[in-house]
């Protein structure tokens, strides 16, 4: 969904995890959505011109620039990756890095 947003192209599969009534459950099938995901937005990001950073979007119901929505995603992936964190820490998972 947001790749879409931000390249002006219509996302395929609905955007998500697998597309609405799509869910993916299967762990080894959520990382690769996750990386294929996270590979498209790092593409479209990149390809982005200083023109296309000031343009007008609607995200969520907001006007903002791309650059807004995409440090909005950036914000919002940072909270997730603490999230994540946090749930590993409660459930007595040690991180890689702290290996």
């Amino acid at each position: 969904m947001l790749t879409g947003l931000l390249t002006s192209t219509p996302s395929a599969g609905g955007g998500g995890m697998g597309g609405r009534g799509n869910q993916i459950t299967d762990p080894a099938a959520i990382q690769d959505a996750l990386r294929t995901s996270y590979d498209a937005l790092t593409q479209a990001l990149s390809g982005l011109s200083n023109a296309d950073l000031n343009a007008n979007v609607k995200m969520f119901g907001r006007d903002m620039t791309k650059q807004d929505a995409a440090l909005m995603l950036l914000s919002d992936q940072h909270e997730h990756l603490g999230q994540s964190i946090a749930y590993a820490r409660s459930n007595s998972v040690v991180p890689p890095w702290s290996k």
